[in-house]
């Protein structure tokens, strides 16, 4: 047996086996860090924001306090900041909107923010406060006239309660009534109240406040006006509301009538500090605290002072949060996810795209190529591949002057064309890996390039040895 048979024989090796192996394990790390980055036991790890509440013994800061212990038992974290009230929520907020110290506030319904704001509504609680005003003998006040001349305390300065007492006592219709209003902060108005120094004070606040029930039961009174629901025609942020008889003390029967008292929403509202994911994580706390938080939303949602953030919108809309906002909320704060579908589509269609002209160009390489090596076959010969035409003579016909010219032009034809294919071999149009077609043209052009100059210059050879002048062939571009 010969050594080229025995050769032939043995088992060729798998050269392809590492690349492949390499490119497995390549592909499966990529897989492993994809898969580490998706949270796939949803937390609120990705929550890191501040909350401006109100003074500590006030409705909304004991909200924000439930929903901070909330975000600390999913990892997550919510401050609760103190302030003054809603008021002072608003400046605070817009006043953070550069430094980003704080991210959202819970707001009194129905007050403007200065011009030129940047806040944003995240939600409209489903619970609205009860305005409250108390007093040692409120149940004496039927009528509006009553009051004439009263002491009342209308909350501290800067707070939702002074605002809204402030708006309806003291316009045009109240205001000759001369009451005497009074800013303290709550426990402070509940104690003068008490000894005599207020008449009456003005009290914003869950109608299931702490500080609502030991006041009733500790014998002071809630006033109700007979024409209270014309206040609430005159203000579209204010309702009516009831408060039920013995609501506060259900065997001693507190309040011993129903009592109607206006009632007002809370808004918690951003300065877009916080992130998409951040706001959802918020939407999520709030809708853990409030059951009914999407309905009433969906229902009552929207204001007149602040757009809706485009995240609470969507989150409205989907009846809670995506399935990418709590697996892989990283991914939604660089883009929303809607947005990366968008992208993703756009990169398909320019892949389409590189695709569709990649395969014109090389369509267009390859018909030009074979227009120029149909010339070679006609003048040469349609059977002769480029080894025979390297040991192939010049004929009497291959000398003539319209033979040489057409071939040199097929010759500077396929020149060029070699030349446009290495351009396009390289053009950013081409698809990763599909540079091989044109490198494929091109060996094929310098193969028939190759045979054809020899058999070229054997042609001038020839009409020298015949006494003719040569049509010398331009080899500038090949030197």
């Amino acid at each position: 047996m010969s050594a080229e048979k025995r050769d032939a024989k043995k088992p060729k090796k798998k050269r392809g086996f590492p690349t492949r192996f390499a490119t497995m394990l390549g592909a499966s790390l990529l897989l492993i860090a994809a898969l580490s980055l998706i949270n796939l036991s949803p937390t609120l790890s990705h929550l890191d924001a501040e909350l401006v509440s109100g003074p500590k013994t006030g409705n909304y800061h004991e909200i924000t306090e439930r929903l901070k212990q909330s975000a600390d038992s999913q990892d997550g974290h919510l401050g609760n900041h103190v302030s003054n009230g809603t008021v002072d929520n608003l400046a605070q907020l817009i006043a953070q909107k550069d430094d980003c110290a704080l991210d959202f506030a819970m707001v009194q319904d129905g007050i403007a923010p200065t011009l030129g704001h940047n806040l944003e509504l995240i939600a409209r609680l489903p619970k609205s406060e009860s305005v409250f005003i108390l007093g040692r003998s409120a149940s004496n006040l039927a009528r509006f006239e009553d009051m004439r001349g009263l002491r009342v305390g209308i909350g501290q300065t800067g707070s939702g309660t002074d605002h809204l007492a402030r708006v309806i006592l003291e316009s045009e219709d109240f205001r000759p009534l001369n009451l005497q209003m009074q800013n303290y902060e709550l426990h402070d108005q509940l104690a003068r109240i008490k000894d005599g120094r207020l008449d009456l004070a003005v009290f914003v606040l869950d109608e299931d406040a702490k500080l609502i029930r030991n006041a009733m039961r500790d014998g002071l009174q809630m006033a109700s006006f007979e024409h209270l629901n014309i206040i609430a025609r005159q203000f579209d942020f204010i309702s009516n509301g009831r408060i039920g008889a013995g609501q506060y003390d259900p065997i001693a029967v507190v309040p011993p009538v129903d009592r109607r008292v206006l009632r007002v929403d809370t808004l918690v509202v951003g300065n877009k500090c916080a992130s998409r994911t951040e706001t959802i994580a918020l939407l999520s706390l709030l809708q853990r605290e409030f059951p009914a938080l999407l309905q009433h939303n969906k229902n009552y949602g929207g204001n007149a002072f602040f757009p809706t953030a485009s995240a609470a919108h969507n989150y409205m809309a989907n009846g809670g949060p995506e399935w990418a906002d709590t697996h892989v909320p990283w991914l939604v704060d660089i883009m929303p996810i809607s947005n990366w579908f968008y992208v993703v589509m756009a990169i398909s269609i320019l892949f389409n795209a590189m695709t569709s002209t990649h395969k014109f160009r090389l369509w267009r390489i390859d018909a030009n190529r074979e227009r120029a090596q149909q010339v070679f076959r006609e003048l040469l010969g349609s059977r002769l591949t480029p080894p025979e035409i390297l040991l192939l003579e010049p004929k009497a016909k291959h000398l003539e002057t319209e033979s040489i010219t057409k071939l040199d032009e097929a010759i500077d034809d396929l020149d060029r064309l070699r030349d446009r294919c290495r351009v396009q071999e390289n053009s950013a149009m081409v698809p990763m890996g599909q540079e091989l077609a044109y490198r494929y043209q091109e060996e094929q052009m310098e193969t028939t390039l190759t045979a054809v100059r020899v058999f070229r210059r054997k042609i001038d050879d020839a009409r020298v040895d015949a006494g003719a002048e040569p049509m010398g062939l331009d080899d500038s571009d090949n030197a």
